[in-house]
């Protein structure tokens, strides 16, 4: 019975912390702050496959993508619609950041993309 609760605990442990994962967050949020003085906020996330974008939440006029060196991606919002398009966008693996941008006069921007493992 303790061997049976102790190999459920490790896979519950391994399920819950992404090595299995088929499906990853990763969400941002800006600040308004004067001038050029915005605050940026966002875990950094490592992925070790190809994943790609498949869903976008938050209140936002767009978002983009850094990896450790620069901007991978920039999605402006137009409406409903992102340009260029966002959903099925793919990231190779690597460590990524992703940041809302502003409406006129909005004091806080959110973005949360789902990202799922291509095939």
């Amino acid at each position: 019975m303790k061997k049976t609760i102790i190999i459920f605990f490790v896979l519950f442990l391994l399920f819950n912390t992404g090595v299995f994962a088929q499906e990853i967050y990763l969400s941002g949020e800006q600040k308004r702050g004067t001038g050029q003085n915005a605050e940026l906020v966002c875990e950094a996330i490592i992925i070790t496959d190809q994943m790609q974008i498949s869903i976008i939440e938050g209140d936002n006029a767009g978002f983009w993508i850094a990896n450790e060196s620069a901007t991978i991606q920039s999605f402006f919002k137009e409406g409903t619609e992102f340009f260029p398009p966002a959903k099925g966008f793919i990231l190779e693996p690597g460590k990524y950041w992703v940041y809302p941008n502003l409406r006129d006069n909005q004091e806080k921007a959110t973005v949360k993309i789902t990202l799922l493992k291509t095939e």
